[in-house]
């Protein structure tokens, strides 16, 4: 066998020797099931440590909503109390607050004063003026007035109902402050004052601070707004921060309960979550733990495995390199061999492998020889082959490209008048807006219909509708200028587009119709009498316009032209 060979150096200090890759394989073939045992001993680790949040998380943060709703629930008992009596000694009395007696006013004070529950209770009539309050501050003069636009006071002066407000600004001291207003009417049922109490926020953080475990975990509090009510941090109960953008707390004020992850900026970590909400109010209560606390408890379990994983890898290793010795041994007979073959420009015989080695190594040696035998041959069909395509693909490319062209040309006019049709009319007419914009052009818009075109067809047959489309067309395509369109919009629609202003715009759509009138349409030498009617609308000024509401006014228009009897012009600048 006989040819001429380049010898090149096939060495590349990038690649990687197949004894290295054999111990690779090794490692990673030990490696991977430790990795997936690992895995899913981590994941199981993390189920038993979600379930146990699941049980508790979520259980402590709906045991807490239970006495925070029984809490509210009793103190609208209590104001539905005070409420009572003051309508009951209003119908006795048949009169207000002001003509009771010293003794039932007295009562009534020590009614309010005595209950805990709230951290004031203020009675307001219907003109918002201060009658009895347990606050020193409501009695103050040029304060009479401090609840006449408080939201509670007003929804139930006007709605009769009693409501929760969320957490805001106490009128008569500015702190924060929970407000329960309750109406009070007069034996005629007509409402006389508004009982508005302040609930205490200090019980309800005392009932959230009973919610501590682990180092970091806690409770937290919101009203139906997303806003803080008792939280660990003071500074955002002060400011009753605003949390409504956490997910956590759209779904607790959304009703939902379940247990979520989120990073808190108060602790500074991701935490893991129990949430639900108190149904009657909306309220949200959620029990987060930072998750790193729970990932401890996870990782213990880790780390005795690691500890088997890493001997199992070092014995891998260790078997590993012994047995990567045995194989790449022949190999490296073989590169050595092929080295020999292309020093010599691939002439004599393949050497055989020498010593102990794979089978599979034996096979691919002969595999090498009849490799080597029919290379040169081999080398020259490619070659020819590489040429003959070559000359293939560039015929097949220039054909494609001559197709591509064709079809793009056919997709862009209309079969029949050899117009543009709709969709590359539309897509100039959006073109020339852009540029409107920016180059402060006027544009003017012609739609054009054929007058009882039905007729036409029933009349002298679908031939001769055909006939007066073209001629359309082709009066048309005389009539515009450079940087006008003229294309067939649908059926016996024509649209025209022209650059110009209102007056040449009217001028010319006007030259148009009358050589329409004028123009005879021939078909089969017969004269057929056809009209058109045109909607005109030109854009004179610089306002920005959609094309859809540009073709739906210019549309009307048209079809104002048929209500006028057809074969005329109706225009308007828009």
């Amino acid at each position: 066998m006989t040819g001429n060979t380049t010898t090149q150096n096939p060495s590349n200090p990038a690649s990687t020797p197949v004894n290295r890759l054999l111990l690779l394989a090794m490692v990673l073939v030990t490696a991977l099931p430790l990795g997936i045992l690992g895995y899913k001993l981590y994941q199981m680790a993390w189920e038993n440590a979600w379930r146990e949040v699941r049980e508790k998380h979520q259980l402590l943060a709906q045991n807490l909503a239970a006495p925070i709703s029984v809490y509210i629930n009793d103190q609208h008992t209590a104001l539905g109390m005070v409420s009572d009596f003051i309508e009951h000694n209003l119908a006795q009395q048949e009169g207000s607050l002001e003509q009771w007696s010293r003794e039932q006013r007295e009562f009534l004070n020590k009614l309010l004063v005595r209950n805990d529950g709230m951290r004031s209770i203020t009675v307001v009539d219907i003109q918002g003026r201060t009658r009895i309050s347990t606050d020193k501050i409501a009695s103050l003069p040029g304060s009479v007035r401090l609840f006449e636009s408080e939201t509670c006071y007003l929804y139930t002066r006007s709605k009769g109902k009693w409501i929760v407000s969320g957490i805001k600004a106490s009128p008569l001291n500015g702190e924060p402050a929970l407000i329960m207003s309750q109406p009070v009417r007069n034996k005629d049922g007509k409402i006389m004052y508004v009982l508005l109490g302040e609930l205490r926020i200090d019980l309800i953080e005392k009932l959230r601070k009973q919610i501590k475990f682990g180092e970091m975990g806690h409770s937290a509090m919101v009203d139906k707004f997303g806003k803080v009510i008792a939280h660990p941090n003071p500074a955002w109960m002060k400011e009753m921060r605003d949390l409504s953008e956490w997910p956590i707390v759209q779904d607790m004020t959304n009703g939902k309960t379940g247990v979520t992850e989120f990073y808190s900026p108060f602790i500074k970590a991701n935490m893991v979550a129990g949430y639900a909400s108190v149904p009657e109010f909306n309220w949200g209560i959620m029990v987060p733990q930072p998750k790193p606390e729970i990932e401890r408890v996870v990782n213990r379990i880790l780390m005795t495995q690691l500890g088997w994983g890493v001997f199992g890898l070092l014995l891998a290793i260790a078997l590993g390199v012994a047995l990567t010795r045995w194989i790449t041994r022949p190999i490296k007979q073989l590169n050595f061999a092929a080295k020999e073959m292309i020093a010599h420009d691939i002439e004599g015989r393949w050497p055989e492998v020498q010593g102990r080695a794979p089978r599979e190594i034996w096979e691919l040696n002969h595999s090498f020889a009849e490799l080597v035998s029919g290379l040169q041959l081999s080398r020259m069909q490619v070659l020819s082959l590489n040429r003959s395509l070559q000359i293939r693909v560039d015929d097949a490319t220039r054909k494609l490209k001559d197709a591509n062209v064709n079809l793009e040309h056919i997709a862009s006019v209309d079969y029949l008048t050899k117009l543009p049709n709709r969709r590359t009319f539309e897509k100039h007419m959006s073109n020339c807006l852009q540029r409107r914009n920016v180059e402060d052009q006027f544009l003017c818009l012609m739609l054009i219909d054929v007058d009882n075109f039905k007729q036409v067809n029933d009349t002298f047959g679908h031939a001769a509708g055909d006939s007066v489309l073209v001629q359309l067309a082709s009066m048309l395509s005389a009539s515009t200028r450079d940087g006008d369109m003229a294309a067939r919009y649908a059926g016996d629609e024509f649209v025209v587009v022209m650059a110009c202003g209102s007056e040449i715009g009217h001028k010319r759509a006007d030259d148009m119709l009358q050589k329409f009138r004028t123009e005879a349409f021939i078909f089969d030498g017969k004269r057929m009498p056809v009209t058109v009617s045109i909607g005109l609308i030109c854009m004179d000024n610089l306002s920005d316009v959609e094309m859809n509401e540009l073709f739906r006014r210019v549309d009307g228009l048209l079809y104002q032209a048929k209500d006028q009897g057809r074969n005329c012009l109706v225009e308007e600048n828009y």
